[in-house]
């Protein structure tokens, strides 16, 4: 007889199975299966001496690394080049830069400005580096774009006038004489001057083609930040030279100035107008960052935004004559603690046909949405980080995955998150980019016709070309939020579902989409959907238990509006536990002879176990909601090897032995927590998960030396179905592993199968692919003469999908 030691939480003392995952190789396995494969990257393999070894992973891109230590023998690691990339968004990036340059000058602060346009005409776009503090004048940096990419050797350097700070923001992003060519506009505000560089068939000139001189009384900062823009829809862009430092003119305080572009080029006599604020509006810093806003409105006028150090921002609709002090047509203000220093715009983001901006600054991000009102007033997405450096800069009006969709990119400390466009807005899971950066931008540098990232930063500058990917999960469903293999996931979340297409909205019923979660078997739902952005909202009726992981299935009852079944979906993710601690405390101990389960057995909304109780079957412990259990009721007739599992979906937890001669009896659940036998069948017992989509639970197990039975659930009767066979090359001795995993490691939307050998063989790496099924082996020093090996073996896996992985 074994004894079951209930360990608390010091923190949470009456909470039992809070999601807490103990240095146990199985648990470390539960662990990783919740995680996307594409997040991990296998950099070493390693032992020592005690057989003990780490862990460490930024699960939830928050840039604070869980650390787990396993008695297993290897050891996963964070790359800090390496790409990571969202489940729910795959990447248009590869892992490291298409182009990277380098400096020759330290201390130059090269990278400080970047930007991309077709300045030479010969249809790709140019990028521009701004070194501010490049000897001895400050100097842009011009690399031709072509099919390969832009030259790694500048192709013109055109320095300043004065000593240093030429360069410090740069913007080609326009055609101020309405020429064909791409200009640049740039600033000195050490020289107060505003330079612009007319493009043309050899390039840029080496020598402004209009200076514009400070207006009196902004000489402080004037033209530190530079934007184009054609804010009176002639054809021809206009610059927008931000003052970096307000300044009072008339009675109102200036953040930037606004010169329109002509045939004759830039008109340098003075501004066309001002984006001004009445000056009894509090703060400093009002022009820190100026930016494109596109098309908010949908007029045919192209917008700006000016940001602040302090706590505002401000909006200027384009129109034919704007008055030279007019008012903003928006004005946001931001909570007292955060800055809206950093805008950036003219990107739409769910393709509604208004452009929508993003403002930032001091670890916090927001998006406001165009209509033909204008932008919205209260933002439509919102991202925040600890970190303080997250949305110092910004940028939008890409699309680096070609979807049609306008994507965002946000600088963080040591990386740039994007986040990709989609019909209902924004994405929350980002991609992260492992670079740093001063400034960001984007361009079409290759000529591909899609956008790439470009990443400023002293004293490299990089590219990151974008791609044509599928961000669908699969051809019926856009996305999914919580995302798949969501950490940390609100109790009370709604589970949201965007469809690729118009779907039948009498098919999206509780019959065909099931919730089920492993503590308390399928939840009550309601289900409200919105044919216009073809989302579904699937509001669970019971909260989710802390710690607790959560399936979501739609099953091929699920229909588009042309009566076609979609292709069976399950994801899943874990929901949040309140707290926790790494010291437990022994609350109350309970005598076992066999397997343990947990689960809210009687519904009451606490945690109970079912525990192997010998000859009496199985024994139902009820808690009391503190963490004292006592034993409620016997299942007689069931043994000690079971499964506890809502398997015939009515909301209530069953149970599934194992019996003599192959057999497995269900018991089922009366929903207090009393069970009566319901059928017998002839299959193998094993471990429960939905491989066929219908939404109630099959088994998988281990049957036959190192081949996979797959046992389905029809309507509570199991049948032994498929076999997966697990090929190996290895003539010596092997002994599988007494469990295997369950999860959808390869996020295809069904579920996957991980199996663990031992073995003495020395074939390290070895791939073997046999129609839908992989074998990977691997191995590791186990500190003696032995070898031992981890066998992978993923169901519907390909083998390319783990050289890019691993």
């Amino acid at each position: 007889m074994k004894q079951l030691l209930l360990l608390v939480s010091l923190i949470l003392l009456g909470t039992f199975l809070t999601g807490t995952y103990l240095s146990h190789s199985k648990n470390m396995i539960d662990k990783l299966s919740s995680l996307s494969l594409a997040d991990i990257s296998f950099n070493s393999l390693a032992s020592n001496d005690n057989e003990t070894s780490t862990i460490d992973h930024d699960v939830n891109s928050d840039h604070q690394i869980l650390h787990y230590r396993s008695s297993e023998y290897y050891t996963l690691q964070t790359d800090e080049r390496r790409l990571y990339f969202s489940a729910s968004y795959p990447t248009p990036f590869d892992s490291v830069p298409n182009w990277e340059v380098v400096c020759d000058q330290q201390g130059s602060s090269y990278g400080e400005g970047i930007s991309a346009g077709d300045v030479n005409g010969d249809g790709f776009e140019d990028i521009a580096v701004g070194a501010p503090e490049y000897e001895p004048t400050g100097a842009v940096f011009i690399y031709f774009g072509s099919a390969s990419g832009p030259s790694i050797i500048p192709n013109e350097v055109i320095f300043g006038e004065g000593y240093i700070y030429f360069g410090n923001r740069v913007d080609c992003k326009g055609d101020i004489n309405n020429d064909g060519y791409n200009d640049l506009v740039t600033g000195d505000y050490f020289q107060k001057k505003l330079y612009a560089y007319y493009g043309s068939f050899s390039g840029l000139p080496t020598t402004p083609s209009a200076v514009v001189n400070a207006p009196p009384g902004a000489e402080v900062g004037f033209a530190y930040e530079v934007a184009i823009s054609d804010v009176n829809n002639d054809g021809y862009s206009d610059v927008i030279a931000g003052t970096a430092r307000e300044q009072i003119v008339a009675s109102r305080t200036v953040g930037a100035y606004v010169y329109v572009g002509s045939s004759a080029g830039l008109i340098t006599s003075g501004p066309a107008w001002v984006a001004s604020l009445d000056s009894t509006i509090e703060g400093t810093g009002f022009g820190w960052d100026v930016a494109n806003a596109g098309d908010v409105n949908g007029d045919g006028f192209e917008d700006i935004v000016v940001g602040c150090l302090s706590n505002y921002a401000a909006v200027y609709y384009g129109e034919t004559n704007r008055g030279f002090f007019q008012s903003p047509n928006k004005f946001y203000v931001a909570n007292p603690n955060l800055a809206f220093s950093s805008v950036s715009g003219n990107g739409d983001f769910n393709s509604d046909g208004y452009d929508d901006i993003i403002i930032g600054g001091n670890s916090s991000v927001v998006a406001y949405s165009g209509s033909a009102l204008g932008l919205s007033d209260f933002p439509i997405w919102s991202m925040t980080y600890p970190n303080a450096c997250f949305a110092y800069m910004l940028s939008a009006g890409a699309d680096f995955n070609d979807d049609g969709y306008g994507d965002i990119s946000i600088m963080d400390c040591d990386s740039v998150h994007v986040y990709f466009g989609q019909a209902e807005g924004l994405s929350t899971q980002p991609t992260i980019v492992h670079n740093s950066c001063y400034s960001l931008s984007y361009g079409d540098v290759n000529g591909d016709s899609i956008c790439d990232l470009l990443i400023g930063r002293e004293p490299r500058a990089y590219a990151y070309f974008g791609s044509h990917v599928t961000s669908h999960l699969n051809a019926f469903i856009n996305s999914v939020s919580p995302g798949m293999h969501s950490v940390s996931v609100n109790r009370s979340s709604d589970i949201n579902v965007v469809f690729t297409q118009n779907m039948d909205a009498s098919t999206l019923t509780p019959a065909n989409i099931k919730v089920n979660a492993k503590y308390s078997g399928v939840l009550p739902i309601l289900i409200n959907f919105s044919p216009e952005n073809r989302s579904m909202r699937i509001d669970p009726q019971i909260e989710f238990k802390a710690g607790e992981k959560v399936y979501v299935t739609l099953t091929s009852g699920v229909q588009t509006a042309g009566d076609n079944p979609i292709t069976p979906f399950t994801y899943s993710f874990i929901a949040a536990a309140t707290g926790g601690s790494e010291s437990f405390l022994i609350s109350d101990s309970i005598d076992i002879t066999g397997n343990v389960k947990a689960g809210d057995i009687d519904g009451d909304g606490d945690i109970d176990i079912a525990a192997g109780n010998g000859v009496n079957g199985i024994g139902i412990f009820k808690n009391n909601g503190i963490g004292h259990f006592e034993i409620a009721s016997e299942v007689v007739g069931a043994t000690s090897t079971f499964e506890l599992e809502d398997f015939d979906a009515d909301g209530d937890l069953d149970i599934a032995s194992s019996n003599e001669n192959n057999l497995i009896k269900l018991f089922l659940n009366n929903g207090n927590g009393s069970f009566i036998h319901s059928t017998s069948s002839t299959a193998f017992l094993g471990k429960a998960s939905d491989f066929d989509g219908d939404g109630d639970p099959d088994m998988a197990n281990v049957y036959s030396g190192f081949d996979i039975q797959i046992v389905r659930n029809e309507n509570t009767v199991f049948n032994n179905a498929d076999t997966v066979h697990a090929l190996h090359n290895c003539q010596q001795q092997c002994y599988p592993m007494s469990d295997i995993e369950i999860d959808d490691f390869d996020n295809d939307g069904d579920m996957d199968i991980l199996e663990l050998h031992f073995t003495a063989c020395e074939e390290p790496f070895v791939f073997l692919g046999v129609g839908k099924l992989i074998s990977l082996r691997m191995m590791v020093s186990a500190g003696s003469a032995k070898s031992r090996f981890m066998t992978q073996v993923l169901d519907r896996m390909k083998a390319e999908s783990w050289m890019k992985i691993l």
